[in-house]
């Protein structure tokens, strides 16, 4: 495996290790306790241009047995590592280096980058990765069992302090520098050598330089501080969930015991409001409350057909809008903005074939998405993915009747693209989180030009514009069009 951009053994990255940095009895630049006792997800979203490690151990006062225990996950710039330390052991219990999954294992210099850390008190497992948590993004894995029920037995009663249900456990997290000394120098970079291209006296000529001073530390702090960074979930990382959605009323033994679904009770509560809403009976295109003379369906194909179909010249009238003409779908906007989700949150996507979208996020949004016409292709891609080409962590394909769903964490970030031979036709709905304070209102978005771009959602028609309009089109050229004998 290629180690090239390996620090030289001159480098401090060498010297950083945090069995050293316990036994000195260094302070750690942010402490927690474990929010959960014995196992959850850690999730520091940073920007690291150094070692550091994030460390589990028993919150235990000084003397008590147990007290001097602890795991950590260790993350230099090629290599990430487990580590634990049993009283006067201690050991390296993985390591990985290079490139795992298409994905660099170590931090990475100048990028903000969500890095997890999962621990399973039940499973004495670990598991380490970064985006989204995946199986696909994870990066290392250290199982502490064997299988072997005795052997097994005697583990779990070696490690009670690091697992068991009954102790309780802090969270720290070390760096190869002491917070001051971090702040000091990206304090310095920004006042030195520039922020976007600017040095912060440029950007502020009337500054003095004492408040050069005091901002050039805010930056600083804004950056190298994790305080408001770091999430927790309450559960740790096992496997994956299903795209897919199966009502559950429909669901038997075999759906159980299989994992090809994600039941409708079981999605995340913002979801299964919108499920069960757009999944009703009736959210049919061809549906209508009094007779029409020709389905919608229909008119909908015929009006996107080039090059004078009304749909066909909107939809050209974008191009340009996200990429070229293929980068080109309408949005149907249903009902109104009530402030709970990016945009108007029920909305109808027109997807001609051979057209879709550039890759995108929902703005940590909830979604779903339940097929009415044809079919797409979904990828999903990785939570920092910042280039157009890149190589997506998995696709499917979803038809007529078929339901996805969206979370902060789960198929966030895709592309949509219909390479069948007909239009598909979505119903697309999104909601905020409860605990999401932010309220992000943009879809952000990978341009063409390898920058991550905002799209505030907007409507090109509502429904019952779209629907009168391609109606009466498609009724005209109907009732006009040549008999044939």
């Amino acid at each position: 495996m290629s180690t090239k951009g390996a620090p030289s053994k001159r480098s401090p990255e060498f010297n950083f290790d945090t069995k050293a940095l316990i036994q000195e009895g260094a302070t750690p630049n942010w402490t927690r306790d474990f929010p959960v006792v014995g196992e959850g997800t850690l999730i520091f979203s940073i920007q690291r241009s150094t070692p550091f490690s994030i460390v589990v151990r028993p919150k235990l006062d000084p003397g008590e047995p147990g007290a001097n225990q602890w795991i950590a996950l260790e993350v230099h710039r090629v290599s990430a590592n487990f580590k634990i330390g049993l009283e006067d052991h201690y050991k390296q219990l993985k390591q990985v280096e290079g490139i795992v999954n298409l994905e660099q294992v170590g931090y990475e210099p100048g990028k903000k980058i969500s890095y997890w850390f999962s621990y399973d008190r039940d499973l004495l497992t670990l598991k380490y990765g970064k985006g989204y948590r995946m199986e696909q993004t994870t990066l290392m894995e250290f199982n502490f069992l064997t299988g072997d029920k005795k052997i097994d037995e005697k583990t779990r009663e070696s490690l009670k302090y690091l697992f068991s249900p009954t102790i309780r456990r802090r969270i720290e997290q070390y760096d190869l520098e002491g917070r001051k000394e971090m702040i000091q120098r990206y304090a310095a970079r920004f006042r030195d050598v520039g922020f976007k291209g600017q040095s912060l006296q440029q950007m502020f000529p009337n500054l003095k330089a004492e408040a050069i001073g005091v901002k050039s530390e805010s930056l600083a702090k804004s950056i190298i501080d994790i305080e408001h960074q770091v999430n927790f979930d309450k559960e740790p990382f096992v496997c994956n969930w299903s795209a897919f959605v199966l009502d559950s009323s429909k669901v038997n033994l075999f759906e159980l015991d299989d994992n090809k679904y994600t039941f409708s009770a079981s999605l995340p509560p913002a979801c299964q409001e919108l499920y069960f809403n757009v999944t009703a009976p009736n959210v049919n295109l061809d549906w209508s409350p009094e007779p029409t003379k020709y389905r919608l369906s229909d008119a909908i194909r015929y009006s996107l057909q080039g090059p004078n179909g009304k749909l066909y010249k909107t939809l050209k009238s974008k191009t340009g809008e996200f990429g070229d003409f293929s980068e080109t779908y309408l949005r149907v906007t249903l009902g109104s903005n009530r402030g709970s989700s990016p945009g108007i949150p029920y909305v109808l996507e027109i997807w001609p074939m051979n057209h879709g979208s550039p890759i995108h996020n929902h703005g940590n949004a909830y979604a779903v998405i339940h097929v009415l016409h044809g079919g797409l292709t979904i990828k999903v891609f990785n939570k920092h993915v910042d280039r157009p080409k890149a190589p997506p962590l998995m696709k499917f394909d979803v038809k007529a009747g078929d339901t996805t769903w969206i979370s902060p964490n789960w198929f966030q970030t895709h592309q949509l693209w219909n390479s069948t031979e007909d239009y598909c036709a979505t119903v697309q709905c999104y909601q905020y989180g409860v605990n999401d304070l932010t309220h992000w209102p943009y879809f952000d978005y990978v341009a063409s030009t390898k920058v991550i771009d905002e799209f505030l959602p907007d409507s090109d028609y509502t429904f019952h514009e779209m629907r009168d309009t391609v109606l009466k089109e498609f009724t005209e050229f109907m009732d006009h069009a040549p008999t044939v004998n």
